[in-house]
């Protein structure tokens, strides 16, 4: 591995330590290895193995692969993913409760100025439509149209 992601690395794993509030006895100790062996790894100076690298991911809860490559991505806990999804359902059904009134306003419209529901097939909606002059037809006579050279 470079040396220069393995200072990457041992950068990220004493930032990840010190935010947490742990010692180098505290981490070494939760990895299996001597405050000693940490210290080197965070100077940059010792490679992890893939065993120590995979410990260190679910201890700090970052994504391993992106450890070793000097990057921090924080892993989601299945308690935050849980409520991101309690939270998403909750807008979800709101929309849903939104659409529901929409419909039924839309019907509301289409009572009071007499326009077609959807329940009317497409071309006879258009055709009804066009005859009460709410759209425009196509027919426009020739000679209104400007010729273009």
């Amino acid at each position: 591995m470079p040396v220069i992601r393995v200072s990457k690395m041992g950068k990220c794993i004493q930032k990840l330590r010190e935010e947490r509030g742990w010692s180098l006895e505290e981490l070494a100790g939760r990895i299996l290895l001597s405050p000693e062996e940490l210290k080197c790894m965070e100077n940059g100076i010792k490679e992890p193995d893939k065993m120590t690298v995979t410990l260190l991911g679910y201890i700090l809860n970052v994504h391993a692969d992106n450890l070793l490559n000097g990057e921090i991505h924080c892993r989601v806990s299945q308690t935050e993913l849980m409520e991101l999804m309690k939270e998403t359902i909750d807008y979800l059904e709101g929309i849903q409760k939104e659409n529901k009134q929409i419909g039924v306003d839309m019907e509301k419209i289409q009572e009071k100025y007499g326009l077609p529901g959807k329940d009317m097939p497409e071309r006879e909606r258009t055709e009804r439509m066009q005859k009460q002059g709410h759209i425009f037809t196509n027919k426009i006579q020739k000679e209104s149209v400007p010729k273009l050279l």
